[in-house]
């Protein structure tokens, strides 16, 4: 498995057509224009989810429409949000395709020391019981991996 080009960085996570993972590329192509990457604001999971789905989106260009965050939190209205289906505990990423193991895959992104609500695990078991994969992944090198392990059993390559 290759690993980005740039020395002391481990990313496997490449850039089609690079030897840099996006991190490094972004990097590279910011010093070359002599600009700053802009940083994405806001939660920490949201920062990693946020990364996450544009690195997939690059390098996974076939499961664009399978490979979705499922909507889960914020303040609502309770009784409409029971109303409408929103259940707590669900995890951030849900990617609808089968491989030769599992029925889906489903990826809950942590930040720092954050663990798991309780609400979380039971659906972690909910879902592990159903068939299907359930990975709690602190990094977007992390995720990545975990995505790329997956479709590597699936027509979705």
């Amino acid at each position: 498995m290759k690993t980005c080009a740039t020395p002391k960085c481990k990313s496997t996570a490449l850039v089609r057509g690079s030897d840099l993972c996006l991190q490094c590329y972004s990097a590279k192509l910011d010093q070359e224009k002599g600009t700053k990457a802009k940083r994405i604001m806001g939660h920490g999971e949201d920062n990693i989810q946020a990364e996450f789905f544009f690195n997939a989106a690059i390098l996974f260009p076939k499961i664009d429409k399978l490979l979705y965050h499922a909507c889960n939190e914020g303040k609502r209205d309770p009784k409409r949000a029971k109303r409408i289906g929103i259940k707590s505990g669900v995890a951030d990423v849900h990617l609808a395709i089968a491989n030769n193991q599992y029925h889906s895959l489903y990826i809950e992104f942590k930040a720092g020391k954050n663990t798991q609500t309780n609400e979380q695990i039971e659906f972690q078991k909910q879902a592990e019981a159903a068939g299907n994969k359930y990975a709690v992944c602190y990094s977007v090198a992390e995720a990545i991996e975990i995505l790329k392990e997956y479709l590597l059993t699936t027509n979705y390559k």
